[in-house]
This record gives structure tokens, sequence and C-alpha cells, in this order.
């Protein structure tokens, strides 16, 4: 952080290293007593609490409405890969489909957002809304180990059931519809 500071003689540029946080708000270091910049008046800026900044409102307002954990993109994510798959397997099955879905079909998916490949209900999103081409190509993929050995999927199918989403989402993807 850099702060102009001035005394009575002349105008000095400081670099100021040390920054404490207190409720908050970040207060640059006073200058001991008898230091010839002590009667400085520091400034203070708000440090926005997490969820408060630029970037979440961003998100906040991409997301709008949007109920992911409910979605039917949700459902098909939690049926093929597991309540545990993480944002950056997801970001790479859904490069992997949409390199498949343009070399195979010529069917061009746009990018996802910068935001998206960032935050998971934004890819969620991403995929409810490709929902017709994406989901469908999700039963001929796999996740697998280091080893290439593929992960069982036990708590799948189990969740889906125990919260009564398994029928709405068998009834939702038309296996007939998928690219062969």
């Amino acid at each position: 952080m850099i702060h102009c500071l001035f005394n009575q003689n002349c105008l000095r540029l400081f670099l100021l290293l040390s920054v404490s946080i207190v409720n908050q708000t970040a207060f640059a270091s006073v200058p001991p007593q008898g230091h010839p910049d002590a009667d400085v008046l520091f400034t203070s800026f708000q440090v926005p609490s997490y969820g408060q900044g630029i970037e979440a409102e961003g998100v906040r307002r991409e997301l709008g409405d949007f109920d992911y954990q409910s979605s039917r993109a949700q459902q098909a994510i939690i049926k093929h890969f597991g309540s545990t798959v993480r944002l950056k397997e997801l970001k790479a099955i859904v490069e992997s489909i949409r390199y498949y879905l343009g070399k195979k079909y010529g069917i061009a998916l746009p990018k996802p957002s910068r935001n998206a490949k960032r935050n998971m209900p934004l890819l969620v999103k991403y995929i409810d809304e490709h929902y017709d081409h994406v989901v469908t190509i999700f039963s001929h993929i796999s996740l697998c180990d280091k080893d290439k050995r593929r992960i069982p999927l036990l708590d799948a199918r189990q969740y889906l059931e125990e919260h009564r989403l398994i029928e709405a989402l068998d009834e939702s993807v038309d296996p007939s519809t998928a690219p062969q």
C-alpha cells in the first residue's frame, strides 16, 4: 500500500508494509512518537467480507434466480458422477463434451464464462442451459483414478433415491436423443 505523507517540510512517499485488520477495516501502522511523520493521519479503507466483493456481485448477477441445487443439471451430475464431484472434474467433463460435440457433430457450444469456470453453481447453470447436448453425453463418461480405473459411484443413486429425485431425472433424459 502506498500513501503520500505530509509533514511541515516536504512530501514523502512511503511504502507501508505493516497493515492490521481490525473489525474488517484495514489501518496502516502509525509511526512511533517522536518520528517526523507522527503528526500524519492515515486513511483507512473498508475490506469487504467474503461474498460481498465485486466478483461475488458478478456471480450473483449471473446466477439470477437459478437454484442450482434443485436443477435438473445438478440431478444429472449427481446421478452420473456422484454428489462429491469437484469443480475441476466438472470443468474437464464440460470441456471434453464441448470438444467431442464440435469434432463429431459440428455442434459448437459456447465456452463457459470466466466466472462459470471458477464457480460450481455457475458451471451447473451452464450445463443446465445446454442440457440437451451436454447431459446426453454423461452416460458415455466415467471418472477414473490416476491408474485409469473407473471410480465406483456408490453414493449417487442412494442420494437420488433418498431425495426422491431419481424418477424425475429418469423421465427428463431420453436416451434415444443421445448422439451415437
